[in-house]
């Protein structure tokens, strides 16, 4: 009985493990950036070995700084980096070209996370667009 609930926890773990981003979708390497909405904003670069950056700051005050760093995985509502859960309000999703940052970088796809109570913009819900 101790093996078969054993086995049945280990498939249960496994079935819910986050994989690496660039093996479950690689639409996800690259870097994006928030929809400007104040003076802080939401940052997330995804390299294609996998290291992730989350960055919250600002180029004009101090009151807005964090950096998260560490591994980024893919789950099917979450996307992970380092110890970090972002929850996936919206995965990552092909759009019309859209221009942001005044204009500056064009981007076509977008996703819309809700960052963690325990960061800076704790529990918002942050429209991130990928620059291209």
């Amino acid at each position: 009985m101790k093996r078969i609930l054993f086995l049945v926890v280990i498939v249960l773990l496994c079935s819910t493990c986050r994989k690496k981003v660039t093996k479950v979708n690689p639409d996800y390497v690259g870097e994006w950036i928030e929809s400007p909405r104040g003076w802080c904003e939401s940052k997330i670069i995804i390299d294609e070995d996998n290291n992730g950056l989350y960055t919250y700051s600002s180029n004009t005050t101090s009151e807005c700084s964090d950096n998260i760093h560490g591994i980024a995985r893919l789950g099917d509502k979450v996307l992970v980096i380092g110890s970090r859960h972002f929850k996936l309000i919206e995965k990552a999703t092909q759009i019309p070209d859209t221009l942001f940052s005044g204009g500056v970088a064009t981007s076509n796809m977008r996703m819309k996370i809700k960052i963690p109570l325990w960061l800076g913009a704790s529990g918002d819900i942050v429209t991130l667009y990928k620059k291209k």
